[in-house]
């Protein structure tokens, strides 16, 4: 009754008029019956006028004895009871049915407020329980970035300091390295300075003591002079011989310094080009690595029912060290998708998993996008 009432309000509406109507004019047909009857009655006597019907009844059934005979008295008066009766029956039954029927209605109207209110108010309730799950969702996504974020600036951060300690490190070896070489040619250099200085110490006592012996034996060794000078000149070019070693000994130092000047420039260009190739080859590693997820997540797809083979998306995974899912996205699907496609490619992914993981740890990451095209 109360769906149709809900359902049907206009039509339930009109049904209570129109019973409304219906009852009223039964009430003054009925009112105005009962003077016709009572002055049909009292036309030939002088009884006072009653409102009770009974009272009219025999009034009439007294009137009629005194006109007729008995039998004809006796069957109208039956009839009238008999009519008077039904009409009070069915009055009052009408009667109950039309108040039967305006409390039903005003119970249904009431229980149909209490309804509507209800509802709103669990509405309301219901609207603002998914705001609020809504806002602390997207809090929580907010807090989940910048954790995140912190933490792969964090990694970066830690990666340069170790890379930036390893190359001061390398850098105190090489120097280390190269002052110990210089320090080695310092010692042959001074060994050499020192060998000649005793040389030409040893070379002008000899001279010193060879001039003093000519002049004891000037007179003697007159015929030795020309000897003497010819040693004293050799020995003089034996000095020269030794300064030019010594000054040779400081070129060569020289010289090894500027080799290793350039030794320790060609070093750092190999050091370089070492750490570029090492990037080009991590940047490699790191697209078969992708490449490995994509084909994976290719071998778990299962072909839905009418799905174009020009249809692409990009899948944003996160995934844990272990390579387990976290979550999928399916974004920038192009026209040629549909949602059985995009259902299908996610469950392609969580199907797929564990993922396999990287060929080096440095490479693993978290978050992973790529074109998926089964």
């Amino acid at each position: 009754m109360i769906k149709f009432i809900l359902k049907h309000p206009w039509a339930f509406s009109m049904a209570m008029l129109l019973h409304a109507g219906l009852i009223g004019l039964f009430v003054w047909q009925t009112e105005a019956e009962k003077p016709m009857a009572l002055s049909a009655s009292t036309k030939q006597t002088a009884v006072p006028k009653t409102t009770e019907p009974v009272e009219a009844v025999k009034h009439a059934q007294s009137v009629m004895a005194l006109e007729k005979p008995m039998k004809t008295f006796t069957v109208d008066s039956r009839l009238v009871q008999q009519q008077l009766a039904k009409i009070k029956q069915e009055q009052a039954a009408k009667l109950a049915e039309q108040k039967r029927i305006l409390q039903q209605a005003e119970k249904e109207k009431k229980h149909l407020a209490e309804i509507k209110k209800r509802q709103a108010i669990e509405k309301r309730k219901a609207e603002l329980a998914r705001k609020r799950a809504l806002a602390e969702k997207r809090k929580a996504e907010l807090a989940r970035k910048k954790a995140l974020a912190e933490k792969r600036k964090e990694q970066l951060a830690r990666k340069k300091a170790l890379e930036a300690k390893r190359q001061v490190e390398l850098a105190k070896k090489k120097t280390e390295q190269l002052k110990k070489k210089a320090e080695a040619q310092k010692r042959q250099a001074l060994l050499a300075a020192k060998k000649a200085a005793e040389e030409k110490e040893k070379a002008k006592k000899e001279a010193a003591r060879l001039l003093a012996e000519a002049k004891k034996k000037r007179a003697l060794e007159e015929a030795k002079r020309k000897q003497l000078e010819a040693e004293i000149k050799r020995k003089a070019e034996e000095k020269k011989k030794l300064e030019q070693a010594a000054i040779l000994a400081k070129l060569q130092q020289e010289q090894a310094a500027e080799e290793a000047a350039l030794q320790r420039q060609m070093e750092e260009e190999a050091a370089k080009r070492r750490e570029a190739q090492r990037r080009k080859q991590l940047q490699s590693l790191r697209q078969v690595y992708i490449s490995s997820i994509a084909a994976k997540v290719k071998e778990s797809w299962r072909t839905p029912a009418k799905v174009s083979d020009k249809a692409q998306c990009e899948l944003a995974i996160t995934q844990t060290p272990e390579g387990n899912v976290s979550s999928v996205k399916v974004l920038n699907c192009n026209r040629y998708t549909s949602p059985q496609f995009k259902k299908a490619a996610e469950d392609a992914v969580y199907r797929a998993q564990p993922l396999p993981k990287p060929p080096e740890k440095e490479l693993f990451e978290r978050n992973i996008r790529f074109i998926f095209k089964p």
